[in-house]
């Protein structure tokens, strides 16, 4: 069993793209549910399908919960149609009884003073979104366009709880905050550190999210394994590339730079706390 997780669109899954690669030689997928119609009955029976291959595989597994439909911040959106959109995804993750859930907060980009608000009302769905599900497996919310670390902290601090943390997307941290240019990695790094549970690992060239294969990109991994010393408590990973190719370069990567997963915890070892 891999010691990270590799992301696994759900739906490509169910089209038998890669599940039989990951089932074979024993990869923790971490499982989208983007794009997968949670509305659909029938879909349920094909999750459960899934799980139990999973599971008769012996693996764990992470669950992604979908963005569509979960942002506080889309035109319409409210708290009761977000709260109803969290239900459903969790009721699919449930049947995969995963080790971690993986989510976007969305907030806009901006600075935290200007954010304070957004940071409020995203505190106050994701605190009730855990308080569905008692018992929950960690929940660790993903950056994504937000461009200042304190928003994300602040977040996690203001939902204040043992189970909610954050994660920390290097790809995203490059191309949509400007990691590239800013060159604040540190920062960003000392300032999740509280509150970082998960790291999400792909590369890119710093203009865009193109989740190119480790070392296939400018992002400095040995600056990354150094500074991931900052996180306060243990930190799970999943790899991120987007075809095979990128599959295959970030292993052989991960080969020669075994440094970047030296302080990450196994997948298998998460505890609930």
């Amino acid at each position: 069993m891999t010691p990270y997780f590799v992301n696994l669109p759900l739906g490509y899954a169910f089209q038998g793209m890669y599940i039989d690669l990951f089932l074979e030689q024993k990869v923790c997928p971490e499982l989208g549910l983007e794009g997968v119609d949670l509305e659909d009955p029938a879909v349920f029976k094909r999750i459960e399908n899934m799980a139990g291959r999973i599971r008769e595989a012996g693996l764990v597994c992470s669950v992604h919960l979908p963005w569509t439909g979960l942002s506080m911040f889309a035109h319409g959106a409210s708290l009761e149609s977000r709260l109803d959109a969290a239900s459903r995804a969790l009721e699919a993750a449930q049947a995969f009884n995963p080790v971690r859930l993986v989510a976007h907060p969305d907030i806009p980009s901006g600075s935290l003073e200007e954010r304070r608000a957004d940071v409020g009302l995203c505190a106050e769905l994701w605190r009730r979104v855990a308080e569905t599900w008692p018992g929950h497996p960690p929940l660790a919310l993903e950056n994504t366009f937000e461009d200042d670390p304190r928003t994300l902290a602040a977040l996690a601090a203001e939902i204040d709880r043992a189970d909610v943390g954050l994660c920390f997307d290097v790809g995203h941290w490059r191309a949509f905050a400007r990691g590239a240019v800013r060159k604040n990695l540190s920062v960003w790094m000392e300032t999740l550190a509280p509150y970082l549970s998960h790291v999400h690992l792909h590369d890119n060239n710093g203009w865009e999210d193109e989740h190119l294969g480790l070392g296939a990109g400018g992002v400095d991994w040995g600056e990354f394994a150094e500074t991931l010393a900052f996180a306060v408590g243990p930190v799970t990973a999943a790899l991120e590339p987007h075809s095979l190719k990128d599959y295959n370069t970030t292993l052989r990567y991960l080969e020669g730079n075994p440094m970047i997963l030296s302080r990450i915890k196994p997948a298998r070892h998460i505890d609930r706390p």
